[in-house]
């Protein structure tokens, strides 16, 4: 038996006793935040959350001091982690995230050549956005926005891909445009998915874009970074090891990776991916994005290929050695939820679905493992599941399964109840599911 790690329930006894925890695995306190601001990613977490844990566990002492995130989104560890002065390092392998979290974390010398450039940006685009030939853009676009708002739009990207503006600004550019999306759309474009019976009255963009381009500089002038701190995000997949982050290179890991609740990611912002070009379509959305990401949804792979395979040959040989013990849990969680899909004559495989999405967890707390100093601390804020209404307890798994492969201790702590507003669905399970902190030690 695990014996207690006191440090971490007098930590927990503190997150309860200053503030609401509750909305800490939230993004709500980011609406509003300088930085955070710029680009709201629904799934995020609060930056209230990274900030109260550094300041509880940083050393006083000023000395060289790592963060890592192995999947960095938005970039919430990193802007967080930057105003304290110390380095952060973060994985992601989405490429549209990766750009968004390498514009929030850019750093320019002259900030006041902000208001110059969306002077210029705004007046080449009026100037050109009424000759605008939409006619090659994906039909997802066309049905997302009205003709005069897509022509705008595309003349925004047009003059971020031209020589108009330099490369020191073109991160800002890019994010600019990118926060238009959502605002300047016919319908909810964000998460989970296309909502088209979310009708809603787009905002003008060339309007938007003065106002978003006018937060950035005002944001970039009041805040204040302590010391020096570099910042170093990588366009990776955390499943695999990065060799560019040294082995017992890093103090703390503060993470959100993605629920097993079957949330497609690529699919949710495929609408950013078709305007950027990243994507054109499902397949691409496939090789580009799904295929270098966490298993967490059923389109991420093809059940067929799995599904003559017993559990413990999808978790696969490496898992059963490191872990036999979770491994017998895992299998026995799938087992249940074949007999519950069969009972239910579902089609969805989410018994697949499990033993893929902890096979890669695997890989990411071994990597997590490898990257963090002895006796250092892995916070992970992560939810659990109720597949066909059998209850799958991601958090203890994780723990037990990270206690399998090296790290001494784990230790949850709930944050809130989550799923509630879904009760009342026909097909929807009735199991009360919870979002939680999993804090483990190497």
């Amino acid at each position: 038996m695990l014996k207690i790690d006191k440090q971490i329930i007098d930590f927990f006894k503190h997150l309860k006793t200053n503030g609401n925890i509750g909305k800490l695995g939230t993004n709500s306190d980011n609406k509003n935040e300088a930085v955070h601001r710029w680009f709201s990613f629904l799934p995020g977490f609060s930056h209230v959350f990274v900030k109260t844990t550094i300041e509880y566990f940083k050393p006083k002492a000023d000395e060289p001091y790592a963060i890592f995130d192995p999947f960095m989104g938005s970039a919430t560890t990193a802007v967080a982690g930057r105003s304290f002065g110390i380095n952060v390092i973060g994985n992601e392998s989405n490429q549209f995230l990766y750009k968004i979290g390498k514009a929030k974390t850019h750093v320019v010398k002259n900030i006041e050549s902000l208001t110059k450039i969306k002077q210029e940006v705004l007046a080449e685009a009026r100037k050109k956005y009424k000759t605008q030939d939409i006619s090659g853009e994906h039909s997802l676009l066309e049905k997302c926005y009205k003709k005069s708002n897509l022509k705008k739009l595309i003349a925004l990207r047009n003059i971020y891909n031209s020589t108009l503006v330099c490369d020191e600004f073109k991160p800002y550019l890019f994010l600019t445009i990118s926060a238009l999306l959502p605002r300047c759309s016919n319908v909810g474009i964000s998460i989970p998915y296309v909502s088209w019976s979310h009708e809603r009255i787009p905002e003008e963009p060339l309007k938007l874009f003065g106002k978003i381009f006018d937060n950035i500089k005002e944001d970039l002038s009041s805040i204040e970074t302590q010391g020096d701190t570099e910042t170093k995000i990588y366009l990776h997949d955390s499943r695999i090891e990065n060799s560019k982050i040294k082995k017992d290179s890093i103090d703390l890991v503060f993470t959100s990776p993605p629920y097993l609740n079957n949330f497609d990611y690529g699919e949710a912002l495929k609408v950013y991916s078709y305007f950027w070009g990243f994507t054109k379509n499902w397949h691409e959305i496939t090789e580009k994005v799904r295929k270098k990401s966490l298993t967490c949804a059923t389109t991420h792979y093809k059940g067929l290929e799995y599904k003559s395979l017993l559990p413990k040959e999808i978790l696969g040989k490496e898992f059963i050695s490191d872990a036999p013990r979770t491994a017998n849990i895992i299998a026995e969680k799938i087992k249940l939820i074949t007999k519950a899909k069969s009972k239910k004559n579902r089609e969805k495989s989410f018994d697949i679905l499990t033993a893929l999405y902890f096979k890669d967890m695997h890989n990411v707390l071994s990597e997590m493992h490898r990257v963090l100093k002895n006796d250092s601390l892995c916070f992970i804020a992560i939810g659990d599941s109720a597949p066909y209404g059998v209850y799958v307890p991601t958090d203890e798994i994780l723990g037990k399964l990270a206690v399998e492969i090296g790290f001494s201790k784990y230790s949850i702590d709930m944050l809130r109840t989550r799923g509630r507003k879904w009760l009342n669905l026909t097909h929807r399970h009735k199991v009360t599911l919870r979002e939680s902190l999993l804090v483990l030690r190497k």
